[in-house]
């Protein structure tokens, strides 16, 4: 699952993040990589909505959530923070994290490590890798920036993922207060060849473990509020 908060949908920061996700797809077993984008929802995140109540569900279901920004103005956008403040506290209890940022300039890539992995700490996140930092004159070479961080953090991704597996029921009771959980096939889904995008279905309440044979649930969550990353 991809969770985009770009304001404008399409970003550079969305296409990392799901290039990264559909590399850590290749060695952890996943049934599919869903999208949700948090752009329509920007208005309706301070109104108790059940669209942003079921998207904050579906991320807090998953195995291995990638939650993406751009850096802007030294930190992660506040879309993100907005987001993340809507769930209560343990509710990414059970869930493998992986802090990533875009920035334009080397000086910014500290921001995942700085400020975003330190929320997911407190949201109950494992985060066992080190960000995913990527500058703006590297993403022609995208793909092997990205096949060299999973080929050095991959263990410790697995071994994270496999490690929660038990804490999964224990953050049930964090998200009972953030209302029914609805159909997403409201959101507005990224196209891509081989991602799956899931319908209602796929919305998993918190407490219940959805996955394939073989293999968790990966959800890639994207937060992406600067148009130009």
């Amino acid at each position: 699952m991809v969770i985009s908060g770009n304001p404008r949908t399409g970003s550079r920061t969305l296409g990392v993040a799901r290039d990264l996700a559909e590399r850590i797809a290749d060695d952890l077993p996943v049934a599919g990589i869903e999208i949700i984008d948090l752009a329509p929802l920007a208005r309706r995140l301070f109104d108790n909505d059940s669209q942003v109540a079921a998207a904050a569900r579906t991320a807090a279901a998953a195995d291995l959530l990638i939650v993406a920004s751009p850096v802007y103005k030294g930190s992660y956008t506040g879309l993100l923070k907005v987001f993340l403040d809507l769930l209560p506290g343990g509710a990414l209890r059970g869930v493998t994290a992986v802090p990533l940022v875009v920035s334009a300039a080397p000086d910014h890539s500290f921001a995942g490590d700085l400020y975003l992995r330190p929320v997911l700490v407190e949201l109950g996140a494992t985060v066992p890798a080190r960000s995913f930092a990527v500058v703006e004159d590297q993403l022609l070479d995208l793909d092997i920036v990205v096949d060299s961080w999973v080929v050095s953090h991959g263990d410790v991704l697995r071994a994270g993922v496999l490690g929660n597996v038990g804490a999964r029921q224990r953050a049930g009771a964090a998200l009972r207060g953030l209302g029914a959980v609805g159909s997403t096939d409201h959101f507005p889904r990224v196209a891509a060849d081989h991602i799956t995008h899931a319908g209602a279905d796929a919305v998993v309440p918190a407490g219940q473990r959805s996955a394939a044979p073989g293999g968790p649930r990966a959800v890639l969550r994207t937060d992406l509020a600067e148009a130009a990353l």
